[in-house]
């Protein structure tokens, strides 16, 4: 398909040219797609192609060579082109109102188009910021039969797939860790941090900027502790000291040396600051256990990612055989790793916005498309006398053409400006993602952008230029002179200006219908029941570091201890505990119900779990639906319980949940005791369901939740009701947490009100994107649709004002000029609808409990688009029924 296209490139170029960029281009085009990836390389082919087409087609098309005879030189064409373009601008002013709304319109069209395609490059198009990002890959671990979600990997599977593989230059294993950094001398702060192999940095091609890297040998046991770090936390927390290197940061509680400092802008794998060796010892870790990590690798050098995908999975079948009680019918799936990061919903959805602002172009183009060709009715004496004087027609086309890219010049560099500020809006609105910006994110207006935007400034020239051009050149000269002999003119809009007011409706429908969809949902997410009391909450988290809370006893009477001073805090209604709060989500475990046999892992139940202590339920003001809730009295030594929730209850238990017992099967929780996963729980009472995380709003799932005291989780999270304003005790619960331990940041400090917010920035940022592409695609549509009929009018004044001379009256004036109008209205509602349904499909990440096919928006936007463009066709209704008669006769 790429070459196919890249021919068809090729064969727009006159024949002096085509030769010698056949030549070059193509073996270029074939060397450089595998060694700097397609993208890029189709993006210096379409620069070279703006640059060099144009100039070569002009100079062909304004006098053409005869046969055997040279191009014209230069200085000639640079002539020419001055002389054209003179004419245009002088043209142009002379009718400043036209000029500037087809400025205006374009620049809409052009610089939506241009923030889009800069967002979409900066997020999936550029990659990571290393050496021949296509080739790094993310590896996961799949079983098929059970469901299509990705599973971290374990450390036995790493090590026999680096060992075997044949594909890759290397793997490299990340375990994700959180750090409480101590720095020589400020308050501690929790950063992202990793735990990788040394292969990590060699296998992405980056090299520090100061000391070393982490070598084969940090990964041994008894090694030094040392720690890598990045240039943010080199500059912002140690002052960007060069006698950095060597000294000692508290990491968890525990002294590491620093030995090198990252380039600026790396914090693979996502965002994170710190890297510290990460030690493996697959001998002594049964199969199957042990910490779970995230793999990565690079493709060697011509091998397809199909290759790889397939050498590792051989691997993972051959270790299903060997060990059928861990492996079986698992596989690997091979990712590029940015799209793999981002998820399989995310790139669809931008690409999709960007086809959606890329009708918002087209409706541009075919408003200036009716612009020009009204224009050009306008002109026609004007253009005849040229003819009649000796221009060709070929001459005459030129000339139009010179015209509407002038406009869309000018449009563009209008749009750039709007670009600029749409993405400076858009880079603010990134902070507000919760889990932070993903490190190679580069949105900005950069060469490659600006390229795209001269691309569509020819696109958009040809596009609303080449038709009127055509149509202006080609009339009869005769038959001009004649017409305007009688007032009136040859050249009407016809059957494809209507076709394009057709295409404005069709494409403005199907954008406003994606738009109230995300509307709709915004909405639904700002009224919606939580099940719990949000405000006068302020919450936060704590990470315990192994080292020094290792075990149960450690972490429970930490917990205990916080409560009690932070009980005492003057203002502090209520506090509780527990390994997640609402909103943030849970953590997903497998679970046994007793009673029931299970044959293998895949069999057991899934469920939300979270540890949490007694006053939980209390604190957000939530009344249990049966039983009782957690009591001080569920410690470690009393009989283990459990709540479960509505949903639970209904799946698992329809009988009856009270006296039933559940045992942990496993979880993804790496902080829990591996001796509470053989213990059994007795439900004690049902919560109603609190909607925990934002995938689960619509259909809520089942959610266990076990005393804190039972099953302590070194992520301690807070939720503290106050009397005031929640984050002015702040500094109190800081003090508190630090008198504890002074080595313990406290993290994600916000007001519960706030982090629901937070959780919604997909929902509301990309919610108010459409909503604007909408509304600029309703706005053009509407103008176009009146301009249309307006210009209609006008040119058939003679024609309304006969009619009210033979006795219309004023509505039947009215009904005759809007019936034009409404046919073309309804052709385009009824495709639009088409193409929403189409849209649709892939805004369903954005949509919060909304049906893609709501019948309320599906109605309602038609209706929105009948009344709006009624509007627009009355205004040239009335003024037909103004018409004098007399002076109609007279012209």
């Amino acid at each position: 398909m790429g070459e196919r296209l890249f021919h068809f490139l090729l064969r727009l170029y006159p024949a002096p040219f085509r030769h010698r960029y056949a030549a070059n281009m193509l073996d270029a085009f074939r060397a450089e797609q595998a060694a700097r990836g397609r993208f890029r390389v189709w993006t210096s082919v379409i620069v070279d192609f703006v640059k060099t087409v144009p100039r070569a087609w002009y100079g062909r098309l304004t006098a053409g060579p005869p046969p055997g005879q040279r191009i014209r030189s230069e200085r000639q064409l640079m002539h020419l082109l001055i002389q054209d373009l003179r004419y245009a601008i002088r043209s142009l002013m002379r009718n400043p109102g036209t000029g500037v709304t087809a400025v205006l319109t374009l620049a809409l069209g052009i610089g939506l188009t241009a923030a889009m395609f800069s967002i979409v490059n900066g997020i999936v198009l550029e990659g990571l910021p290393v050496e021949e990002p296509q080739e790094v890959m993310a590896i996961s671990r799949m079983n098929p039969q059970e469901s299509a979600n990705r599973l971290a990997g374990r450390v036995r599977d790493f090590v026999d797939l680096r060992e075997r593989q044949r594909t890759f230059d290397d793997l490299a294993a990340v375990v994700l860790t959180p750090m409480n950094v101590s720095p020589p001398d400020g308050p501690p702060e929790f950063l992202s941090g990793a735990r990788v192999t040394a292969s990590m940095f060699s296998l992405l091609g980056v090299a520090p900027a100061m000391g070393r890297g982490l070598v084969p040998s940090d990964e041994q046991p008894g090694a030094g502790d040392v720690i890598v770090i990045s240039h943010e936390f080199w500059r912002g927390r140690l002052d960007g000291d060069p006698a950095a290197l060597g000294a000692s940061v508290r990491v968890n509680g525990q002294p590491r040396t620093v030995v090198g400092v990252m380039p600026p802008q790396f914090a693979f794998p996502f965002n994170q600051d710190l890297w510290e060796p990460l030690r493996l010892d697959p001998m002594t870790v049964p199969r199957g256990e042990g910490p779970v990590v995230f793999m990565v690798g690079r493709l060697r050098d011509g091998v397809a990612l199909a290759a790889g995908q397939a050498d590792l999975a051989a691997i993972m079948d051959d270790l299903g055989v060997a060990y059928p009680s861990t492996n079986a019918g698992m596989t690997v799936m091979v990712a590029p790793y940015v799209r793999e990061v981002l998820g399989y919903q995310v790139p669809p959805l931008l690409f999709t916005m960007l086809g959606a602002v890329g009708l918002v172009l087209l409706i541009a183009c075919a408003n200036v498309a009716n612009l020009q060709l009204a224009r050009a009715s306008t002109r026609t004496k004007e253009l005849a006398v040229r003819t009649a004087l000796g221009a060709s027609r070929r001459r005459l086309a030129i000339q139009m053409l010179v015209e509407t890219a002038v406009i869309a010049a000018a449009g563009a560099g209008l749009g750039l400006g709007l670009a600029q500020a749409a993405v400076v809006a858009f880079n603010r609105a990134l902070q507000g993602i919760p889990q932070g910006i993903p490190f190679w994110f580069a949105i900005d207006i950069d060469p490659t952008v600006l390229a795209v935007v001269a691309g569509l400034t020819v696109m958009a020239t040809l596009l609303a230029g080449t038709v009127p051009a055509l149509r202006s050149s080609g009339t009869d000269v005769n038959a001009v002179l004649k017409d305007e002999a009688r007032g009136s003119s040859s050249l009407q809009l016809g059957r494809f200006s209507r076709g394009l007011v057709i295409m404005e409706v069709a494409f403005s429908c199907a954008l406003l219908i994606a738009a109230g969809l995300t509307i709709k949902s915004v909405q639904s997410l700002a009224s919606f029941d939580y099940a719990f009391a949000t405000r006068s909450v302020l919450t936060g988290a704590v990470s315990l570091p192994e080292h020094n809370y290792a075990d149960a006893a450690a972490r429970r009477q930490f917990a205990t201890d916080l409560l009690d001073r932070i009980r005492a805090v003057p203002g502090v209604e209520n506090a509780a505990l527990g390994s997640d709060m609402p909103v943030v989500g849970f953590g997903n475990g497998r679970f046994a119900i007793e009673g029931v046999t299970y044959q293998a892992d895949r069999d057991y139940p899934n469920a939300r779990i979270s540890s949490i202590t007694s006053d939980y339920f209390r604190t957000f003001e939530t009344a249990m639906r049966e039983g009782r809730a957690f009591a001080p009295s569920d410690n470690a030594n009393s009989l283990p319980v459990a709540v479960v929730n509505e949903s639970f209850a209904r799946e698992h238990f329809p009988d009856g949940a009270m006296g039933r017992r559940v045992r942990i099967r496993g979880t993804l929780e790496r902080e829990v005791d591996q001796a509470t996963q053989g213990v059994w729980y007795t439900v004690v009472g049902v919560a109603p369901d609190l909607y925990l995380e934002f995938d689960a709003f619509v259909l809520p799932v089942a959610s266990l939740y076990l005393p804190f005291a039972q099953r302590p989780s070194s992520t301690v999270s807070l939720a503290i009701r106050t009397s005031g304003d929640p984050l002015s005790l702040t500094p109190d619960v800081r003090r508190a947490i630090g008198a504890i331990d002074q080595d313990l940041p406290l993290v994600g400090v916000d007001t519960l009100d706030g982090t629901i917010r937070s959780q919604q920035w997909l929902f509301n940022v990309f919610g108010a994107m459409f909503s604007i592409f909408g509304a600029v695609a309703l706005f053009l549509a509407t103008v176009g649709l009146y301009g249309v009929l307006a210009f209609t009018v006008n040119q058939r004044s003679q024609e309304m004002g006969l009619r009210t001379a033979l006795g219309a009256n004023p509505g039947r004036v009215i009904r005759h000029v809007v019936r034009r109008g409404v046919g073309q209205l309804a052709i385009g509602l009824g495709i639009g609808v088409v193409m929403a349904f189409g849209l649709a499909r892939t805004l369903t990440i954005l949509l919060f409990d909304v049906s893609a096919t709501d019948p309320l928006v599906f109605l309602g936007i038609p209706a929105l688009l009948v009344l709006t463009s009624v509007a627009a066709m009355l205004i040239p209704a009335h003024r037909a029924t103004q018409v004098d008669p007399m002076d109609a006769m007279r012209r």
